[in-house]
Formats: C-alpha cells, sequence, structure tokens
C-alpha cells in the first residue's frame, strides 16, 4: 500500500470525506481530491503524509522492522 492508498483507507475507515479533508487542512476540495487521486506525482512528502494523517487523528511513525507495532503499512 502507497502512501495515497493508506489515506483513502483511513478516510473510508474514519467515514472522513474529502470536503472535510479539505477544510480541516485548510486548502480547496481540489487540492485534496488531486493529492489523492492524480499519478504526476507517484508519492507524497512524509511532511504531506502527516499532515494528512494528524487531520485524522493518526500519525505516521519509523520504526524497526521487527517492531509489532500495529497500524496501516505504507510501501512507496
Amino acid at each position: 500500500m502507497n502512501a495515497k492508498e493508506a489515506i483513502k483507507k483511513i478516510m473510508a475507515e474514519k467515514g472522513v470525506k474529502t470536503t472535510e479533508l479539505s477544510r480541516l487542512m485548510g486548502v480547496s476540495v481540489q487540492n485534496i481530491w488531486n493529492t489523492l487521486n492524480y499519478d504526476y506525482s507517484k508519492s507524497m512528502t512524509v511532511e504531506k503524509l502527516a499532515a494528512l494523517a494528524e487531520k485524522m487523528n493518526y500519525k505516521v511513525m519509523l520504526v524497526p522492522y521487527e517492531s509489532k507495532v500495529q497500524g496501516v503499512q505504507v510501501n512507496d
């Protein structure tokens, strides 16, 4: 799963719509839609991933592979 898919999954699980996330981020709906759907950028920055996740009460963590932390795994 890549970063965009992870954010979409969290949005679906929490019932967060693009309009709500755009309001929370202080950007246009089109900006969020483009970030999550266009392939011109196959990946997103960690900063953008963390900002989107934070607005849905999630955080981005880097942990050792052998760690038993549960969550959404992101591979780009």
